[in-house]
Parts: structure tokens; sequence; C-alpha cells
């Protein structure tokens, strides 16, 4: 995956986009024909203003936002891609862009440059969608990286896009996942009911984290399909690992 950004897991989308800006860009139309690839989130793509709220952006209007140049701006003589505006209307944070020609990520300016452009009620998802950006790539036959569930240095399972299926340290499966292609498929159930009596458990597609006595972390490798990181946190907690 490119090297342009660190290893954080809120940073593998960004990482993938940098990598296949051109194919995404190629097949934006395609993209935004459909409902459950227009509305996936990508992650570190989003607005965070004080007081003014924000959100992650949806993986169709962000490409369309940087097609029709609105978040779009020139730097050395070519474009660079607006991902993140964040911080305060006064000063702190700022605009950050992606830069594909030299796979790296660049400041473009303060929040106020951009928050209207920015704005998520016109870049954020419309529905609920169970794919992610990765499991997208994967089915137009990008080898996408595994994602690895970790606690601590320990794996206790992965994700493989190519198969869409969800691993234990063994390499057993553990479930395997259906991503319908028409436009106008619903989406499938992406969340996760907690079992009764049991610690509260939050489930995030970047990890797991269960409150009580003994507080516990599963920390993702990047973000996982909706549907994957629900089923995943009911195997871990059924299996006893969570």
């Amino acid at each position: 995956m490119s090297a342009g950004l660190s290893s954080d897991p809120h940073h593998w989308d960004l990482r993938l986009v940098l990598e296949h800006f051109p194919l995404l860009m190629d097949r934006r139309r395609e993209v935004a024909e459909r409902a459950s690839w227009r509305d996936i989130q990508v992650y570190g793509c989003h607005a965070s203003v004080a007081f003014l709220g924000g959100g992650r952006f949806a993986l169709g209007p962000l490409l369309q936002a940087w097609s029709d140049y609105r978040l779009t701006t020139p730097r050395d003589g070519r474009p660079v891609y607006v991902y993140e505006v964040a911080g305060t209307v006064g000063g702190r944070g700022g605009a950050f862009a992606l830069d594909p020609a030299r796979d790296e990520v660049v400041r473009v300016g303060h929040v106020v440059d951009w928050m209207d452009r920015a704005s998520t009620k016109v870049l954020e998802a419309k529905g609920k969608t169970a794919w992610s950006l990765g499991q997208l790539l994967a089915t137009w036959g990008v080898a996408v990286p595994d994602i690895a569930l970790r606690d601590g240095e320990a794996v206790l399972g992965r994700y493989v896009h190519a198969d869409a299926t969800l691993f234990d340290a063994g390499d057993r499966p553990v479930a395997r996942f259906d991503f319908p292609l028409p436009a106008d498929a619903p989406p499938l159930e992406t969340s996760w009911p907690p079992v009764p009596g049991s610690a509260l458990v939050t489930v995030e597609r970047v990890g797991i984290t269960r409150d009580g006595p003994a507080p516990r972390e599963i920390a993702f490798d990047g973000p996982l399909p909706p549907t994957v990181a629900g089923a995943a946190a009911a195997w871990l907690y059924r299996a006893g690992l969570l």
C-alpha cells in the first residue's frame, strides 16, 4: 500500500485512494449510479469544524467533488485533492489534500477557506451500505491486503477481501459475506445486538471495545465492511476472545 501515509488504521482508506486514484476517478460515474457504492464511508476523509459539526465523506460525492474541482486546488502546476477539513474557524487545524502524483499529503489552507465547500450535507452518505472501500476495490480485481484483528501483538483472525471471508487465527473460515451488485439491492444489516447481560461492547469498523470490570480492545488494521465488523464482534464474543 501507499507509503505516503502512516500505518494508522484510520489512514487505510486514504492509502488505498492514493494508490488507486486513477481507477477510482475513472469509475466515479459507476460509483455514483450504485447506492451501495456511492454511500461507502471513506475513513480519513471528513470535515470536523468546532461548533459547526461535520462527518465522514461518502465515496460517490467525494469523487464528484474532486472531479468538478470543488475540493481541488492547484499546487506546483498540478491538482491536489482535499480530503480533510478539521479544526476551528479561528485558525487551529487546517485543510489537507492528497497529491497522487507524489504519493503524499499536503496542507492547503485554513478551515475557513474550505468549510463551505466541504459541507457534509452534500458529501456525507445518504444511506447505509454493507460495503467498504477495500471490498469495492477487491470486487474490481484489485489485490487489497488482508485486515488482521489484533489483541496487542496477537493476531486473532483476519478478513480476506478477495474471498469476502473472515478467518480465525488458524486460517479456519468463520463467516463468508455476500456483497450484492445491483444498485437497488437493500443494504445488509450493519449492527450487532449486544448479548443480554454482557458488558457493554462498542463495535467500530477499526476496532471493538468492551467496557466493564476488565476493559478489552481489539484493533483492526483498517476499516472492515460494516457487516463484517459486526459479525467479527459476535464471533470474538462467542469464542471468548473479547
